[in-house]
């Protein structure tokens, strides 16, 4: 998960009424949605997992990257496929080659 979570309707503070700008742990341990002085007070200061995250309005999330199909090639691929995965694809191609049978 990320750092920030993006809404139209922002559900309220937990110990107001006004509108929560981090969905967070506190600096006691439960999790609660906060708006910016409570997030102060009582968050514990950091974001991302874990930890929370600031929430923004829709309007503000950034446009998806979108390339030409003409411009990915196998490189892009597997680049892609290593960032899901967590480790390189082409040591699975290695391990492919080695086992096969001549």
């Amino acid at each position: 998960m990320g750092d920030k979570i993006y809404t139209d309707t922002p559900p309220k503070c937990d110990f107001c009424d006004l509108p929560a700008k981090v969905d967070g742990k506190t600096n006691q341990g439960p999790w609660a949605n906060m708006c910016a002085k409570h997030n102060t007070l009582y968050g514990c200061g950091k974001l991302g997992t874990g930890y929370g995250q600031e929430i923004k309005p829709t309007s503000e999330k950034p446009a998806p990257v979108i390339r030409d199909a003409e411009d990915l090639d196998m490189a892009d691929l597997n680049e892609y496929i290593d960032q899901i995965l967590g480790y390189s694809i082409s040591n699975f191609y290695k391990i492919q080659e080695t086992d096969a049978i001549p």
